[in-house]
C-alpha cells in the first residue's frame, strides 16, 4: 500500500512539472507574439514596452519556471526514494521474518536435543545404585474440583511444572491433548497413537510447522500404567519425540460441582452420564487446563485413535482452509466421538468451564456439539456467531472395538477418509455433500476468491462397505 501511494505521488509531481513547463512556453510565445506586433493589440493607454524590456521579463519568467521545475524535480526524486525505501523495507522485513523462523527452528532443535540429553542423563542415573528417595510431602488440597498435574520423570524441557504443560517454548500452532489409561491385556494403544502422530510431524527446519505442534499425554488413572512408562522412554529416543509432554494426575479430579456423582456402577444412559463418564469429563477438563495458552488451536484426541496416513497433511490443510474460508471459527470436525475436534486456543478455558459446569447433564461428546453449535443460550453467547465447520473425511482410525467413553462394543467405526456425514455425526456437525458436492469443507458458501486461496486436495477416499 505504501509503495503504491509513493508511486502515485511521483506520477502526480511529474504531471505538475509537465504542466509548469507547458505554461512557461505558452507565456513565452504570448510575449514574443506581443513584441512582434502581430495580431490585434488590446486597447491600452500605457506605452508599449521596448523589445529589451520584454526579453528581460522573459528571462526572469524562465528563471522562475526553472526554479519551480528544480523544486518539483527534487520532490519527485524524494518520492522515488520513498518508493524505493518501501520496497527495500519490505524485502528487509521478509528477510527478518525468515531469520525469525530460522531462529525459532534452531531453538526448537536445541530444546529437543536438550531433552534427549536430559533423558539419557536420567537413564544413566537410574542405573547407578541410589539411596531410597524420601517421600514427597502430600500435596495441599486445592479449591478447584479439577486435578493437579505434575510432570513425570524424564519429561521433556517443554513440560510445565505444576498445573499445566507451559514453558519458555514459543506458542505453537497446535496442541493435541489426550488422556490415557491402562488397557485390558496391556494393549499398547498409547504407543501406537503417539508413534503415528510423531512420525508425521515435519522434520525440515524450514517448514513453517516445524516444532509448532505439541502433544500432551496425561495419565488419568491411579496405579501403574506400563505402556505410559514405555512411551516416555520411547519418545525420548525417537526423532521428534520431544514434542510430547507426559503429565500425571496427582490428586482425584474432584466431584460434580452441580451435585453428587451417582454411585459407582450406576448404569446411567446413552445421554445421561454415569459416574465413570463424569469422571472422564473432568479428566478432559484437566487436560484442557493443562494445555491452556500453549497454541493457537487445540485438538481433542483419545489414546486409542491412530492418525491415518496423510493425516497430518490433512490437519494443516483443514486449519488453513477454515481460516481462509471463515476468518473466525469456533470448531472444525475431522473425526468422530470426542476426537478430531479443533477449537481455538482462546476458547480452551471457556469450553473447560462449560464442560465442568454441565458434566452431570450430558456426556462430553454431546456437550461439545451443544457448545460449538450454540444449541443453548449460554453456548450461543459463547459462540458469538462464529462458524462450526466439518472436514469431509475422517482422519483418525479407532484402535480396538470398545468405546472409551461408554465401555461398550461398537459394531464398526468409520475408516480412514470415510465421509463424515449425518450417518456418523449429529446433523449440526456433519459434512453435507448436498450443500458442498464439490468441496471438502462445510459450510462452503464463501466467495470464489476465498476458495482459490487453498486449492482442493485429492484424498485417498474410503469406498468400502460395512
Amino acid at each position: 500500500m505504501a509503495r503504491r501511494l509513493a508511486y502515485t505521488c511521483a506520477a502526480f509531481l511529474l504531471a505538475l512539472i509537465c504542466a509548469f513547463v507547458f505554461a512557461s512556453y505558452a507565456q513565452i510565445l504570448v510575449a514574443l507574439h506581443a513584441s512582434s506586433g502581430s495580431g490585434v493589440a488590446a486597447p491600452s493607454r500605457s506605452p508599449e514596452p521596448s523589445p529589451a524590456a520584454v526579453i528581460d521579463d522573459l528571462v526572469h519568467l524562465i528563471d522562475r519556471q526553472n526554479a519551480t521545475i528544480h523544486q518539483l524535480a527534487a520532490k519527485l526524486e524524494s518520492a522515488l526514494q520513498v518508493a524505493q525505501a518501501v520496497q527495500t523495507n519490505e524485502a528487509a522485513s521478509a528477510n527478518l521474518r525468515r531469520e525469525k523462523r530460522d531462529l525459532e527452528g534452531r531453538l526448537q532443535t536445541a530444546l529437543s536435543r536438550q531433552g534427549t540429553l536430559q533423558a539419557d542423563l536420567d537413564a544413566m542415573k537410574a542405573l547407578a545404585p541410589q539411596a531410597p528417595a524420601p517421600l514427597a510431602p502430600a500435596a495441599t488440597p486445592k479449591a478447584t474440583p479439577t486435578p493437579t498435574l505434575e510432570a513425570t520423570p524424564k519429561a521433556t524441557p517443554q513440560a510445565m511444572p505444576e498445573a499445566n504443560a507451559n514453558s519458555a517454548a514459543p506458542r505453537a500452532k497446535l496442541v493435541i491433548g489426550m488422556q490415557t489409561v491402562p488397557r485390558p491385556n496391556d494393549l499398547d494403544y498409547l504407543g501406537q497413537t503417539l508413534r503415528a502422530l510423531v512420525g508425521q510431524l515435519p522434520t525440515d527446519p524450514s517448514d513453517p510447522w516445524y516444532g509448532m505442534v505439541r502433544i500432551v499425554a496425561i495419565k488419568v488413572s491411579p496405579g501403574p500404567h506400563r505402556r505410559f512408562e514405555e512411551a516416555k522412554t520411547a519418545m525420548a529416543q525417537l526423532p521428534g519425540g520431544s514434542a510430547v509432554t507426559f503429565l500425571e494426575l496427582v490428586e482425584p479430579p474432584g466431584k460434580d460441582p452441580g451435585g453428587a456423582d451417582p454411585p459407582r456402577g450406576a448404569r446411567g444412559g446413552p445421554n445421561v452420564p454415569n459416574a465413570t463418564v463424569r469422571k472422564q469429563t473432568r479428566d478432559i477438563v484437566a487436560t484442557l487446563r493443562a494445555c491452556d495458552g500453549l497454541a493457537d488451536a487445540y485438538l481433542f484426541l483419545e489414546d486409542d485413535m491412530e492418525l491415518c496416513p496423510r493425516g497430518f497433511e490433512a490437519v494443516r490443510y483443514v486449519l488453513e482452509k477454515a481460516t481462509a474460508y471463515y476468518g473466525e471459527w469456533i470448531a472444525v470436525r475431522c473425526s468422530f466421538g470426542m476426537n478430531g475436534i479443533f477449537i481455538t486456543g482462546d476458547d480452551v478455558p471457556i469450553f473447560a468451564n462449560y464442560l465442568e459446569e454441565h458434566q452431570s447433564r450430558r456426556p462430553p461428546d454431546h456437550l461439545v456439539v451443544e457448545w460449538f453449535a450454540g444449541e443453548k443460550p449460554q453456548s450461543a453467547a459463547q459462540k458469538r456467531g462464529r462458524v462450526n465447520g466439518a472436514f469431509r473425511y475422517n482422519i483418525f482410525k479407532h484402535l480396538g472395538l470398545w468405546s472409551t467413553l461408554r465401555s461398550q462394543k461398537s459394531p464398526r467405526y468409520p475408516a480412514c477418509f470415510e465421509e463424515l456425514n449425518s450417518k456418523v455425526l449429529f446433523e449440526a456437525e456433519a459434512f453435507s455433500a448436498k450443500d458442498c458436492p464439490d468441496d471438502d469443507l462445510w459450510p462452503c458458501n464463501v466467495s470464489d476468491s476465498k476458495k482459490a486461496l487453498i486449492p482442493r486436495v485429492e484424498w485417498p477416499v474410503w469406498k468400502g462397505r460395512g
